[in-house]
């Protein structure tokens, strides 16, 4: 049977590890593109994820298309909107015409400012760690804009976390996040997939298809910490003199 000097210690820990428990750990952002087809579909807490959005000065063909990935990696389409399809060709995505990705290097997408973007921004005194962006590419044929290269507004787009080659067929990217150091984040976070050709311009038939965006992290309640803390402060002050420092 536990004393009341080891009941009070075990108070104290409880209290300092609910100080430092997030507040969600979950999807904090997720892109389906069906139904109202630019919202996130995540509910995460303390965390606001934007509507996906593009330049109006780099692809401004952007549309919903019936041409989605409707596999269940990394999440089943209905586990974000609960639309279930009516078949394997009228799940949605985003769609560009690819030939208005016409940089044809990462500087010259850059500078014509071609991607597609969302952005997730953490309430008044939360934090977020982040820990993984997955996503989804295709092109409808391989004149599309055939290369991509992933950067955020946590260095004003400076470096690539991650480029790769687009295909005909849906494949997922991933993006450690954490490895990155992409932690204790306080303000709002801006990532943008970018596209071109190497060396051409991508084809006036060809579309490109993005699906099934995902960014995964936690929210952590900045005061919640101090506050519980301090309780924990107390409480201890409060065995001390309930117990004269000694042992029951």
């Amino acid at each position: 049977m536990l004393s009341r000097f080891q009941t009070c210690w075990i108070g104290i820990a409880a209290v300092i590890t609910a100080s430092v428990s997030p507040l969600h750990a979950d999807h904090l952002a997720l892109y389906d593109f069906e139904g109202d087809w630019l919202k996130s579909y995540a509910a995460a807490s303390g965390v606001t994820a934007g509507n996906f959005f593009w330049s109006a000065t780099g692809l401004t063909q952007v549309t919903q298309a019936t041409k989605g990935d409707n596999s269940s990696d990394p999440f089943p389409t209905s586990a974000a909107t609960g639309f279930d399809g009516w078949g394997p060709s009228d799940y949605s995505a985003l769609s560009f015409r690819s030939v208005e990705a016409a940089g044809t290097s990462e500087a010259g997408a850059i500078a014509n400012n071609d991607y597609v973007a969302f952005a997730i921004t953490p309430h008044e005194n939360v934090s977020l760690n982040l820990s993984l962006l997955e996503f989804k590419l295709s092109m409808s044929g391989t004149s599309g804009a055939n290369t991509f290269f992933v950067r955020s507004s946590l260095d004003n787009y400076g470096t690539t976390l991650l480029s790769g080659t687009i295909t005909t067929n849906y494949q997922k990217f991933s993006i450690n996040l954490a490895e990155l150091g992409f932690v204790n984040i306080s303000q709002t976070v801006q990532f943008r997939i970018y596209f071109y050709t190497p060396g051409a311009v991508p084809s006036g038939s060809a579309s490109n298809y993005v699906d099934k965006v995902l960014l995964q992290g936690t929210a952590i309640p900045e005061p919640n910490g101090f506050i519980l803390l301090t309780a924990a402060g107390a409480l201890f002050l409060l065995c001390r003199s309930s117990f004269g420092g000694k042992r029951a």
